[in-house]
């Protein structure tokens, strides 16, 4: 994406890119936070700022609802189009496709491992480990 944006842009796309990075981690982490405060979820603790691959972001440390984790997502998702959308009219397209480059990086593997589980039953736990995801039923 990078190289696509250099060569078709601007070779200030680099700086661009770099700084949509933890503009969009940002956005995912007020979602995710807002989400759980207006909820009044009792796992607001269970959830840290996590750096290791896959799970970039603002991830749960423990066991998650998976409507929980499901609903979060959705709203990540759709409200971070809408704020990319909006950054289309004020800023450069660079930055524009930067941002939404980012969005769905950051999202791919959580949505990934939510599809892979939409045919399990809805009252389960999620736990995000290391390099995969447990589901367990209650």
């Amino acid at each position: 994406m990078l190289i696509f944006l250099i060569a078709a842009l601007h070779w200030t796309s680099f700086f661009l890119f770099a700084l949509a990075l933890p503009v969009m981690m940002w956005v995912h982490f007020v979602i995710t936070r807002s989400f759980l405060v207006i909820k009044g979820s009792p796992f607001l603790k269970r959830w840290s700022y996590n750096w290791r691959l896959p799970w970039q972001g603002y991830m749960p440390e423990q066991y998650v609802g998976y409507l929980t984790f499901s609903a979060i997502q959705f709203h990540v998702m759709w409200i971070g189009f809408c704020f990319t959308i909006v950054f289309l009219f004020f800023s450069p397209p660079s930055f524009t496709l930067s941002l939404l480059f980012w969005h769905i990086w950051l999202a791919a593997p959580r949505l990934w491992a939510l599809y892979l589980l939409k045919r399990e039953r809805k009252d389960g736990m999620i736990k995000f480990n290391k390099q995969d995801v447990s589901y367990y039923q209650q």
